[in-house]
């Protein structure tokens, strides 16, 4: 029953666009705004407790997957008007992220009579870490957050392969060094194809 939601997705000073590619190595900001309708909002149904909110009650809202919230799991909810009525619970379930609003700040309970609805923003800070996508086989990550997809850039990676004569052995000692710049290389899959340079030799891998 929430109402009139709108959200703006940044990273950094940059508004972020569907389909967009976002640094893995920085957070992302959801500014988050919805209005929350009370008993005595002219546009509710006094006799159906699921159209407004009431002191104690909480809603869940999915914030989406591939992310998580750095640091503190619990923060205060504030009104338009900078009154504390409750509290923000940040959970996270099967790879998504939920943010719950529970509207239990004791010392404001007479306000959930008094006014119509609250106007509430959130700020909410995260870390794109990303999922798998799954019509993808080159380690592509995806991060879903609300109506958004993105897609997470790649590691810069440098790729080096050196091969050396085994004279006597008459074989080729071949060593591939990848330098990530210490970024994670989960997911990730090298493919080298070795049948246009010789048979490979069984056990030789290490």
């Amino acid at each position: 029953v929430l109402k009139n939601e709108s959200h703006i997705i940044k990273q950094g000073e940059t508004e972020l666009q569907d389909n967009q590619e976002i640094d893995p190595k920085k957070n992302v900001t959801i500014i988050y705004n919805v209005e929350v309708p009370l008993i005595s909002d002219s546009g509710v149904d006094k006799n159906n407790e699921d159209t407004y909110f009431k002191f104690g009650d909480s809603a869940k809202i999915k914030l989406g997957t591939g992310i998580e919230v750095p640091g503190s799991k619990t923060e205060i909810l504030k009104n338009e008007e900078g009154l504390e009525i409750g509290e923000v619970k940040f959970r996270s379930e099967n790879k998504e992220l939920f943010a719950e609003l529970i509207f239990n700040k004791a010392e404001n309970k007479k306000l959930f009579d008094e006014k119509e609805s609250f106007k509430v923003q959130l700020q909410i800070v995260i870390s794109p870490v990303g999922v798998p996508d799954p019509g993808q086989q080159d380690g592509t990550k995806k991060v879903y957050i609300l109506d958004k997809t993105f897609t997470l850039t790649k590691p810069d990676v440098v790729i080096k392969k050196e091969g050396k004569i085994v004279y006597n052995s008459g074989q080729i000692e071949w060593t591939v060094k990848i330098d990530s710049n210490k970024e994670s290389l989960a997911g990730y899959k090298f493919y080298d194809d070795l049948e246009k340079v010789g048979q490979f030799v069984q056990g030789s891998f290490s």
